[in-house]
Order: structure tokens, then sequence, then C-alpha cells
């Protein structure tokens, strides 16, 4: 196994950002600052990006699979190769749901209603983004789209590059043969401030969970419905992040997963 250098960036952050009561007053700085500011409170409970000059489409309401919850994880399997097929409008109703769908109305920062997502998010703050990128999707025409849960809608964000979405994909995704097959891309971009302005250093732990929970939801609804997914490690930060118009400093891709069908 390679050495790891004394000044190894991952050991030096995860060290900088553990919790210690030693330096409790120091780290928990950004949480006095939130609780005392009406104005970073009121921000933080509405967390959703949002352009209403910008086209929306709304989607079906999503059709939960008739499955158990045990049958649904044991069903769940990556795959580099995800069919080739399309999926319908449903398909991705489903995903996305899953993912990050609204669940009701919980209580955020001094007693504002927020909506509750299916993922949880440290201190309700929801830093994350699913961009959804359609290569066969039926219904739904090549671009870059960003996901509304409140609306359960997607606002275009951008059209398709001129090479083609498919091909754009490509020299994002190392495994060829998982961009080929892939229907779809979703690619979970963070905000980190969103965060950051409550927990500080700590907040991009917390960001990095979340992600995880955001997919693992997707994953299992799609093992439930029969649709091929996987989540995405291995991909081209900055032309990913150039491809959905990111500046890949103050919000970056930090999750991805794909998913498919079998050719009909």
């Amino acid at each position: 196994m390679a050495p790891v250098a004394l000044d190894d960036p991952a050991e030096l952050y995860h060290a900088a950002s553990k919790l210690e009561p030693a330096l409790a007053a120091l780290q928990l700085a950004e949480l006095r600052r939130f609780a005392a500011e009406p104005a970073l409170r009121a921000a933080a409970s509405r967390p959703v990006r949002r352009h209403p000059y910008r086209a929306a489409s709304k989607l079906p309401a999503p059709a939960w699979p008739e499955l158990s919850l045990r049958d649904a994880v044991n069903a769940r399997r990556s795959t580099s190769q995800l069919g080739g097929g399309a999926l319908s409008l449903d398909d991705l109703s489903l995903l996305l749901a899953a993912a990050s769908g609204i669940t009701g109305t919980i209580e955020g920062p001094a007693g504002t209603p927020i909506s509750g997502r299916v993922a949880p998010s440290g201190g309700g703050l929801f830093p994350l983004d699913l961009y959804v990128l359609p290569v066969r999707c039926s219904g739904l025409s090549e671009g870059v789209y960003r996901y509304d849960p409140e609306r359960h809608a997607l606002e275009q964000v951008a059209g398709s590059p001129a090479e083609g979405l498919g091909n754009a994909l490509a020299r994002c995704i190392y495994q060829q043969e998982l961009a080929a097959s892939a229907a779809l891309v979703v690619a979970l971009v963070a905000t980190f401030a969103r965060s950051r302005v409550k927990y500080g250093p700590r907040a991009y732990r917390h960001v990095l969970l979340e992600a995880g929970h955001v997919v693992q939801g997707a994953l299992v609804a799609g093992a439930a419905a029969g649709i091929r997914t996987v989540p995405l490690g291995g991909y081209l930060d900055r032309e990913l992040e150039r491809l959905l118009g990111v500046d890949g400093v103050r919000e970056s891709v930090v999750h991805a997963f794909a998913a498919g069908r079998d050719e009909a």
C-alpha cells in the first residue's frame, strides 16, 4: 500500500472538521450566528432554487411499486450495463420522488414551516440540487434540467449540446459501456454555502452524507420498479460541471447516478 503523505489534504480536512469539547466555542460559532440572524433563518426556510422565467414541466405523480421494502432492498444491484432502452416520464418521476421528493411539512428555523423530504438533511438546509440529463426519455427532449421537489417539476436549464447529450456524457464518464447504455444521468450538485452558513467546516461531511441518502432512495425505488440503476463515481468533475453550467467551486457535483431499461 502506498504511503500517505503527512500533509494529505483528506486527512487534514477530516481532523479539522472533528468536533472537540476544547474547541466548542470556536467550532460552534456558525451555529450561534445562524440562530441570532433572522435573515439567515429565513433563507434556510426556502431551500429550493427556482427561476420563474425558465420553462418548467410538471412530472406525473409517482406510481409507487407494490413491493415490500425487504424485496426491493434485496433486488437492488449495481450494473455497468443499463440495457440501452428508454425510460418513461413515469420512471423518471418515481426516481426523483424517491431521491428527493416532498413527504410533508416540518418546522424549520424559528418555527418557519419547510417541506420535509424523503432524504434527511442536516438542519433541514437541503444543499443538493438534482440535475437531470435525459438521453432516451420518452416525453422529454435532450437537455439539462433541474428538479424542483416542491412542484415535482423539471426546470430546463439548458438545451442539448451541439454534439448531442449522449456524446457529451461519454466525455464525462469513464465507463463507456455505462455511458452508452444509460437512458439518463442524474447529477447531485451541492451549494456548499447552504450548509456551511450553519455548520462551518463540518458542513462538507453533511453534504456528502446527504448525497448518499439521496442516491440510495433512487436506487431502491429503481430496483422495485425494474429500472436498472447504478451510482456513479468515475466522472470527470470539470467536464460534467461545464455541461451542467455550474462553477465547480461555490457549487459542485458531489455524486451522480445513471438509470436505464432493457430495449423493447
